[in-house]
């Protein structure tokens, strides 16, 4: 079964190679396939639930007075700790999200998922997410224009959560003075009056350094995935967990 984030160009190149491969094998890789797609939830998923209906509190509370803090997730772990199949889920499993026909007959996206890759800078993930929402433009393009027909294609397509997997590279290939931008975009981002967006990170070390900005620190939220036990973090209210 083709997965649904795959292209049309894709599914027809791997179709060939399932041609040349014997039903037995066919058969094998079709099994750990179905095996691989199930998600057992846990106290993790739990968790991130949680937070997610923070996020959505104050997304529809934007208008009344919403709390800050819940505006950015950012969930952190080691490779292969399952981050992101535990936000997938959360996401695909929650109908308010769900694609929808506008007033104008357009199909919506609620949920503008994109992989930041490497190296990152802040003009590309602007580009990025453009290409991501079906707009690429010119690599070329200046960082300002990039920016704001980003925000402008979030408006027209109606996204509310933006998730950014791999965000550790923002962190990570940005200099101080282009992280410190970003952050400043990003917090223009989720309190836009014309449109507000919540937006979602994950990723490794260094992505915690995200929060090193007091007004993002406000905004956001955490929970890591770890390899020890469960340790509470008093300091951010509750909403900085760590799951083993």
């Amino acid at each position: 079964m083709a997965s649904k984030n795959m292209s049309p160009d894709l599914i027809e190149a791997l179709s060939r190679v399932r041609a040349s491969m014997p039903q037995s094998e066919l058969d094998i890789a079709d099994r750990i396939a179905d095996i691989s797609a199930k998600h057992v939830e846990t106290h993790r998923d739990r968790a991130f639930n949680s937070r997610l209906r923070k996020m959505k509190r104050s997304l529809v509370a934007h208008f009344t007075g919403d709390t800050k803090q819940h505006r950015i997730l950012i969930v952190t772990g080691e490779s292969h700790s399952g981050k992101t199949a535990m936000i997938d889920n959360a996401l695909d499993n929650d109908g308010g999200f769900d694609p929808y026909p506008d007033s104008d007959g357009n199909m919506t996206m609620p949920i503008l998922r994109m992989d930041c890759a490497s190296p990152a800078n802040l003009v590309n993930v602007a580009l990025d997410g453009l290409a991501a929402l079906g707009y690429p433009m010119d690599p070329k393009t200046l960082e300002k224009v990039a920016w704001s027909e980003f925000r402008k294609r979030l408006k027209q397509r109606k996204v509310l959560v933006v998730f950014i997997d791999e965000a550790q590279h923002i962190a990570n290939s940005t200099n101080r003075l282009e992280l410190q931008k970003l952050r400043d975009i990003l917090k223009h981002m989720v309190q836009m009056k014309d449109w507000p967006i919540r937006i979602i990170l994950s990723g490794v070390h260094p992505l915690e350094n995200f929060r090193e900005d007091q007004q993002i620190r406000k905004r956001s939220m955490t929970l890591h995935l770890g390899s020890g036990l469960f340790k509470s973090k008093p300091e951010d209210d509750c909403c900085g967990d760590t799951y083993a």
